[in-house]
């Protein structure tokens, strides 16, 4: 079975190991704000995982995620977790920051082209 099939599995496994102050699901991104909403103006990102690493929140495409890299990555972060992280994320720094803080910060995503975690310092 291709890890396309077992995706949904995964989700799940994941949704229900973070508990969920410390994780979006199915976060919706703009991707292109230039193109109409059903060809590619949007994105998902199957988890968004609160600051946990470093002080970096971490946006998971689960194609792309091994289980047992996962699981093994939960246990060494599972106590790390603030209660609040979620709620000061959204109430205190996106709903209260402008359109450019935002588009500063860093961010990364898999690269498809060099096979690697491509870092994005601001937009």
């Amino acid at each position: 079975m291709s890890v396309l099939q077992n995706k949904p599995v995964l989700q799940a496994i994941v949704e229900s190991l973070l508990p969920l102050k410390y994780h979006i699901p199915e976060l919706l991104l703009v991707v292109n704000g230039t193109k109409l909403k059903s060809f590619g103006h949007f994105g998902y990102s199957d988890i968004f995982v609160l600051k946990g690493i470093e002080d970096n929140n971490v946006s998971l495409e689960l194609k792309y995620t091994s289980l047992v890299n996962l699981i093994k990555l939960i246990e060494i972060y599972k106590n790390k977790f603030n209660a609040n992280d979620l709620e000061n994320l959204d109430k205190i720094i996106i709903e209260k920051a402008n359109e450019k803080v935002l588009l500063k910060r860093s961010y990364s995503y898999w690269s498809k082209e060099y096979g690697e975690t491509t870092f994005i310092k601001y937009f």
